[in-house]
């Protein structure tokens, strides 16, 4: 799947500075933001391709975001190494620490196996 939008949820200001910077020079739409709450609102009107969310300091509130989304584009939960062994996540899953650079790719390539 080619992503054309992606949007970033993280609590981790450093994490979504790194996947600016590294997405600024790129010709696609990307968008990253450190509330769940307001996310909620601008997902619904940017209507990205792709949703990542970070749930490695913000379980709950990943989960309660989820919930309030309609499912019309993909979600990556971005998760700790040592929890990707859990049965509690389900769904496309990333394993923290992610490369910025290579994000996108890494995401098209995730998103494509999984067919559909």
């Amino acid at each position: 799947m080619k992503i054309n939008k992606l949007f970033v949820v993280s609590k981790n200001k450093m994490l979504l500075k790194a996947i600016e910077i590294a997405c600024k020079n790129s010709e696609k739409d990307f968008f990253t933001i450190d509330n769940f709450d307001e996310a909620v609102h601008f997902v619904e009107d940017i209507k990205p391709d792709v949703v990542v969310i970070d749930t490695s300091d913000a379980l709950l509130e990943s989960e309660e975001f989820q919930k309030n989304m309609n499912s019309n584009f993909k979600v990556v939960k971005l998760i700790k190494k040592s929890e990707s062994e859990s049965t509690s996540h389900e769904g496309l899953l990333l394993e923290l620490p992610v490369n910025p650079t290579s994000l996108w790719r890494d995401l098209e390539k995730l998103i494509g196996g999984s067919n559909g």
